[in-house]
């Protein structure tokens, strides 16, 4: 932490033809300050603390979302399964239609080609 050199500080405050009372009182104000910036200050403890908290907070996330992809992949599966029987219902369906049309067209087709003879 940077610490204010007072006695050089007073002495270019006095030599700026700032009273010594004045000059005094700005410096007790300045160290004041200092002290309680440093007081404020985390020690090396604990930032390892909060260092060592942050990671078993990641550590827990990555766990969530690592459950959270496997539960998405499965709903993604079942969803998969599902759309897939829908498709294959809906090509059963077109063929149950389908096939009576194009009997039903072949069958005019051919009536008319009689017809035409």
């Amino acid at each position: 932490m940077y610490a204010v050199d007072t006695l050089k500080a007073y002495e270019t405050l006095v030599a700026a033809r700032l009273p010594e009372e004045q000059a005094r009182a700005i410096l007790e104000v300045v160290k004041t300050i200092q002290e309680t910036s440093l007081e404020k200050l985390a020690t090396k403890a604990e930032l390892q603390a909060v260092k060592n908290e942050l990671k078993a907070e990641i550590s827990s996330l990555r766990t969530d979302m690592e459950k959270l992809e496997t539960s998405l992949r499965a709903d993604m599966e079942k969803l998969e399964s599902r759309l897939e029987a829908r498709i294959e219902n809906s090509k059963i369906s077109l063929l149950k239609w389908l096939i009576p049309i194009l009997t039903g067209q072949t069958a005019l087709i051919i009536a008319m080609i009689r017809l035409l003879r």
